[in-house]
């Protein structure tokens, strides 16, 4: 089983731009800084030819995202929190915090409630693990991996509160026809959508073009400026 474990974790070679295999170590970490340096560290310097602001209509009723997260709200995902998940830095994961909650739990009750006050700095927590995750069985070059971090406990359970509060009311500020990462929608419905769209093209006779379009890397690549 050790030895299953180990080359399920590990990356014995890696293929390079000339499609030559490198197996030493310092190749392969040159490999991976360098792929994942261009993707996520360089920008185009866009302009942005448009007002966003313009184009996104006010919402109200959104005081609940801002309101403190309650025991109850804690005590709820600490409960449904997966036990066996891969820690972070500081080696804690779901196992701990179920076992040992009735210990650590008003730590945890003061800490959200002082970054909902802005009284607490969160720089000396605020960092993560990279690891590698295969796409496919038998990966290659580094394109067949995808990069996942794995935070601190602490960062979870304030990313999945913040989440949880999104939710509630996050499905009348998006389109109808976002289906991704939506709790209460699948996408399969947008599938069905699309076969029914196709169907009616044929049914009616006339002519139609259906594109299918796919952003490549499209979270990893994002311009900031974009989204702050």
């Amino acid at each position: 089983m050790a030895t299953v474990s180990y080359r399920r974790n590990c990356i014995p070679q890696l293929l390079n731009d000339q499609e030559a295999g490198v197996q030493d170590h310092e190749g392969k970490a040159g490999i991976i800084w360098n792929t994942f340096k261009a993707r996520m560290g360089v920008t185009t310097q866009p302009v942005m030819l448009f007002n966003l602001e313009s184009m996104i209509d006010p919402s109200e009723g959104l005081e609940s995202l801002t309101e403190l997260f309650t025991q109850l709200e804690i005590d709820a995902v600490i409960r449904h929190m997966p036990r066996d998940k891969a820690p972070g830095p500081d080696g804690f994961n779901g196992h701990f915090l179920k076992t040992c909650w009735h210990i650590v739990k008003h730590d945890f009750y003061k800490l959200c409630s002082d970054f909902q006050n802005e009284a607490v700095n969160l720089v000396s927590i605020n960092d993560g693990l990279i690891t590698l995750v295969p796409k496919i069985s038998n990966p290659e070059t580094i394109n067949d991996y995808r990069p996942i971090s794995l935070l601190n406990c602490i960062l979870k359970l304030i990313t999945k509160l913040l989440a949880d509060c999104l939710q509630q009311v996050i499905i009348r500020l998006i389109h109808r026809n976002q289906y991704g990462f939506i709790r209460t929608r699948s996408r399969q419905d947008y599938l069905a959508w699309s076969f029914e769209y196709i169907h009616q093209c044929k049914h009616c006779r006339r002519e139609a073009i259906i594109l299918k379009l796919n952003f490549e890397k499209a979270f990893d690549t994002v311009e900031h400026v974009a989204i702050t």
